[in-house]
């Protein structure tokens, strides 16, 4: 049987939750700003796994904030969990689309053929990664992503990327797949969508209570 859901407590303030959202955002910046704009020289760079690892966590934390913040906004009920999927589809259906709508636009705009858009993490607990794994975590690197494939592949990121050392074996690696630009893409689209929501409420000190919302804090 499923776990219910259970619902944030209010009242939080968007404004606040809006804020830890882009120190989050800005801290995954820090890793990804250098990285090499194309694949090919990408390819050819050595990346920092846990320096990437960080990125990954602090950026999907950050998408999560910004979906909980426009709840919040908007007087919905808060799900308390990690998963982005659950918290996209409890957006109002409007919402969804214009988000959907706007992330493909600007997809097309800003990824052009020769961009690097992801990387991928292993990690072991002996001295060398077992590579026959990767062929599974390749199939997994399709980039041409909509925004619910990107969810879908991306909705337990923030705990997949946290635990990616705990949760690894002797016998067997752990992978993550870091959907970067796309993931930036997506964040930098859900923080403008709040600075334009949240212009028009009265403070930045306001908290707004979802009345429908039980549960613990989120």
């Amino acid at each position: 049987m499923a776990n219910k859901i259970q619902y944030a407590k209010g009242p939080y303030s968007p404004f606040q939750l809006l804020t830890a959202s882009n120190a989050y955002f800005a801290l995954s910046e820090v890793a990804t700003a250098a990285y090499p704009v194309d694949q090919e020289t990408m390819s050819r760079t050595v990346i920092d796994s846990d320096e990437s690892l960080a990125s990954a966590t602090n950026r999907i934390l950050a998408i999560e904030l910004y979906f909980k913040a426009l709840l919040v906004g908007l007087a919905f009920p808060v799900p308390m969990v990690h998963n982005l999927v659950i918290l996209f589809e409890h957006l109002p259906l409007d919402v969804r689309d214009e988000l959907d709508r706007q992330y493909d636009a600007r997809c097309r705009k800003q990824i052009l053929p020769d961009h690097a858009q992801a990387i991928v993490m292993g990690f072991q607990l002996t001295d060398a990664i077992d590579s026959e794994d990767m062929p599974k975590v390749i199939d997994q690197l399709p980039l041409n992503l909509s925004l619910l494939q990107l969810l879908e592949k991306n909705k337990d990121g923030f705990i997949d990327s946290r635990y990616l050392f705990q949760r690894a074996t002797v016998e067997k690696s752990n992978w993550y797949v870091y959907h970067y630009r796309r993931l930036s893409i997506l964040a930098k689209l859900l923080r403008a969508t709040l600075e334009v929501s949240l212009a028009a409420m009265p403070s930045a000190g306001s908290g707004v209570t979802a009345d429908k919302a039980t549960g613990a804090d989120a």
